[in-house]
This record gives C-alpha cells, sequence and structure tokens, in this order.
C-alpha cells in the first residue's frame, strides 16, 4: 500500500499534514530572495514512500506544489532523523 505525507504551505502559514507512519520532529519555512525555502526532519517514518509539497490561498482548498519527494528511508522505514527540503520558487504574495 502507497503511504504519503502531504506538507501544505499557505500564504500566511505553513502546516504539515500527515498520514499515519510519519512522526515530524520539525517544519520550517522563510523567505530569502523571493523564494520560500521549506525544510522538515522526520523522527522516523514508518512505511512512508514519499512526500508532496501542496499549497493554497485560503487553508481549505489546496494543489500540489511538487512533484513526489521520495522517503530517505530504507524501504520506506526509520527510525533515524531524516531531513529533508523543497524551494517554491513563486510563493504567493505575503508569503
Amino acid at each position: 500500500m502507497e503511504r504519503r505525507t502531504f506538507i501544505k504551505n499557505t500564504a500566511a502559514t505553513s502546516a504539515l499534514v500527515t498520514l499515519s507512519g510519519v512522526s515530524l520532529s520539525s517544519f520550517t519555512g522563510k523567505r530569502v530572495n523571493g523564494i520560500s525555502e521549506l525544510k522538515w526532519t522526520t523522527a522516523s517514518e514508518r512505511n512512508n514512500d514519499y512526500f508532496v509539497v501542496q499549497r493554497g490561498k485560503d487553508a481549505k482548498s489546496f494543489s500540489n506544489l511538487s512533484n513526489k519527494i521520495n522517503t530517505k528511508a530504507i524501504n520506506g522505514n526509520s527510525t533515524s532523523a531524516l531531513s529533508y527540503s523543497y524551494d517554491d520558487v513563486s510563493p504567493f504574495n505575503g508569503h
């Protein structure tokens, strides 16, 4: 069964919505030279295949921003910290 985690980025705030099996230890987003740099670290992953970054302006409707970002966990499982990142090169105004 394919499991994925969706990372949602809104104009006002960034939030992580997870499916079961991923424990998040940190998530940050900051704007650098007009790009939103998103970074997150998982404390553990269980049966995770990939992440997808999504964004929306109203925190209700979201669309995919990234393609699949494959897990770094071997066979989708890890009990070690794993770090990921994604750059939104065309962020909404206000973020």
